[in-house]
């Protein structure tokens, strides 16, 4: 569940450290221009080096709902959110996230929050501070919070604490991904004809198994045979092992790779792991490669298993996806 993802990925960022002055990754990534795969402008204005705690807040609310494309783009988040259009959010200031995320979601009592919840704290009048509920723990908040001690860190309160301001729960019920069942399947079924699958189709498909769309076997030959062409997965990885060879199409093929090899992200703002890579794989760019699926912190371990091009195919803390490989190094 979206709840679930918000805290994991919270616990994720625990340890990371700002570079000094509040220069941090995550007004980094919201201070990035569109066309260089960031969402900017999405505040009012550039946020670097200022105080951070609420803009992690929006970092991970962007992390969770944009890449799974169940809103599909940073902007969508932000409308979805309530906030106000870029040249009046203000919600990289606390007060005002608290007024937004109020406004959207309303409150909850301060005896009565539970994981997930986005937990506000003030100094003697005010909101000054923000982070989310992890836990609770003997009658105790376990909080994770940006710019605590220069970082991201745990923090605990009492549930009758008076640092707490309130407490708001986020609602993910309208947009939460809904479980699809399956038909059920008469015990017998009377054959039919499969249509006819054209050398282009064919083509496409294996494509796409190259792209990593249908995993690996046996799941690749389950999912190409439900696609109503009858048993075409024979003939799709004829086609796949013709393409790899240095066949008749465009689709590079992946430089072989004897054994997994460890990388670590080089560059300092992060580097997202994705679904797939862009059509041109010889591109940097990420604007047009696949859905984002995290993103991996400066110096974590990025384990690669194929390679296309300047695009790398590997694994990230038990999640696999895609990474440009210009930002991997030894």
């Amino acid at each position: 569940m979206l709840k679930e993802e918000f805290i994991k990925l919270a616990q994720s960022q625990i340890g990371y450290k700002e570079t000094g002055n509040n220069h941090n990754k995550y007004a980094q990534y919201f201070d990035t221009e569109k066309s260089k795969g960031g969402p900017y402008p999405w505040f009012n204005g550039k946020k670097q080096n200022v105080s951070w705690c609420a803009i992690f807040i929006c970092w991970l609310f962007v992390m969770i709902l944009e890449p799974a494309n169940i809103l599909g783009s940073p902007d969508k988040v932000r409308q979805w959110l309530k906030f106000p259009k870029p040249a009046n959010n203000c919600a990289a200031g606390c007060p005002y996230l608290w007024s937004y995320l109020k406004s959207r979601f309303g409150t909850v009592a301060k005896d009565k929050g539970q994981p997930g919840d986005v937990i506000f704290f003030n100094t003697s009048t005010s909101c000054a501070h923000v982070g989310m509920i992890e836990k609770i723990s003997n009658g105790k908040y376990i909080t994770i919070e940006g710019n605590k001690n220069n970082g991201v860190a745990r923090g605990e309160y009492a549930f009758n604490s008076t640092k707490i301001y309130g407490i708001i729960r986020p609602n993910y019920s309208d947009i939460e991904p809904k479980e699809v069942k399956p038909e059920p399947v008469a015990d017998k079924v009377e054959p039919i004809t499969a249509p006819n699958i054209s050398a282009e189709k064919i083509t496409a498909l294996a494509k796409e198994v190259i792209n990593g769309k249908y995993g690996n076997y046996p799941e690749r030959k389950t999912k190409l045979n439900a696609l109503g062409y009858g048993d075409i997965y024979s003939k799709v990885q004829a086609k796949v092992n013709e393409l790899l060879k240095g066949g008749s199409t465009s689709t590079p093929a992946p430089a072989p790779t004897p054994k997994p090899v460890s990388y670590k992200v080089t560059t300092k703002s992060g580097l997202f792991l994705r679904k797939s890579p862009p059509s041109d794989t010889n591109s940097t760019s990420g604007t047009r490669a696949g859905a984002k699926i995290c993103c991996m912190g400066y110096g974590d371990t990025f384990v690669e298993t194929k390679r296309i091009n300047k695009w790398s195919y590997g694994t990230y803390k038990g999640r696999s996806g895609w990474a440009c490989n210009v930002y991997l190094g030894k």
